[in-house]
């Protein structure tokens, strides 16, 4: 089978975990808030991430916890796996997935990135200021930081990461987090 097949085989399995997790706890905010969209390639989990706002506390939870489980290994973001695959076989083959390695060479090699893989890694950047649990680069390198400067900062809508950026400047801020 050839990467790109494999990559689809993975896309489909993951969207259907994401299925299955999302009709066991979010049935009612997916029939609620996504009852048009068509199952498949990510597109209900997508929807989902669109109204998180609207969504009950348990199917927030699950939608939260998935979104750090696609930092960690960016196969499981289903949109980004497919239109990413042939950019990430080209530029990024020799990196080991896991802890966001493959994302982040996506990113620093944007400039040559396909189109459609550099709307998906956008799309993914912006996720990730919401919580930097999202991008799970940014976490390894930055947990010593955020432990120091951010220990008492509740997660998400960017709070950690304008904790962060706020003790920037400090003369204990690691220089990889900085970076």
């Amino acid at each position: 089978a050839s990467v790109t097949a494999d990559a689809a085989v993975a896309a489909a399995e993951s969207d259907a975990r994401a299925m299955a997790d999302g009709l066991a706890v979010a049935g009612g905010d997916i029939a609620r808030l996504c009852a048009g969209i068509t199952p498949g390639l990510g597109l209900i989990f997508r929807c989902l991430k669109a109204h998180k706002q609207e969504l009950t506390p348990r199917c927030s939870a699950v939608v939260s916890a998935r979104q750090i489980e696609q930092a960690e290994d960016v196969s499981l973001d289903t949109p980004l796996a497919l239109m990413c695959e042939g950019d990430r076989a080209r530029l990024c083959g020799a990196t080991a997935w896991g802890r966001g390695v493959t994302q982040q060479c996506l990113k620093e090699r944007r400039a040559e990135l396909s189109i459609a893989c550099k709307l998906e890694v956008f799309r993914r950047e912006v996720e990730e200021s919401e919580d930097v649990r999202y991008d799970a680069f940014l976490e390894d390198t930055c947990a010593a930081d955020k432990t120091v400067f951010c220990t008492g900062v509740r997660p998400g809508a960017g709070r950690i990461m304008s904790c962060l950026e706020s003790h920037s400047s400090d003369v204990k801020f690691s220089a990889d987090c900085r970076a």
